[in-house]
């Protein structure tokens, strides 16, 4: 059962709306970040998800979810029952991530973005589970086949 938290999903070409948030470790940041090539969002379940604090750089926290709704991110009652969510889930409790502080509820579900500099999305990813996301693979790809198109 997926419920909308926005009615509305950005998608390739549309402008990242412009953010300036606090890390968890109260850090400044800014989206899109200046002087990046591109800058690559993730919007996870909560922060302290043992499934996805496995490789954000600098988690935010964003319990009332605002910054979700801002972007589109829908939330499912059964987003951590896939079995690649459920082994992330038991890798991530034995690196100590147990996510017993669930802020924000743990039914979102994750969205990422390649933002260009100019603040142009030039490629999204809206997950169908909790650990639907792209490989560091996946993403590397996407940067050099969106720089080659960005100069063609």
């Amino acid at each position: 059962m997926n419920t909308r938290l926005s009615s509305h999903k950005l998608k390739v070409g549309d402008t990242f709306p412009a953010m300036s948030l606090t890390t968890t470790k109260d850090k400044e940041l800014s989206i899109p970040v200046s002087g990046a090539k591109f800058t690559h969002v993730q919007f996870r379940r909560f922060s302290g998800c043992p499934i996805c604090d496995t490789h954000i750089a600098f988690p935010v926290a964003d319990p009332a979810k605002h910054y979700y709704q801002r972007v589109g991110v829908e939330k499912s009652y059964f987003a951590s029952l896939h079995p690649s969510a459920l082994w992330a889930g038991i890798v991530g409790m034995t690196k100590g991530r147990f996510g017993l502080r669930a802020t924000g509820g743990p039914f979102s579900l994750p969205a990422e973005f390649l933002v260009a500099s100019d603040g142009r999305i030039v490629a999204a990813k809206y997950g169908l589970h909790a650990y639907d996301q792209w490989s560091v693979d996946e993403l590397l790809k996407l940067t050099v086949s969106t720089s080659a198109d960005r100069f063609e």
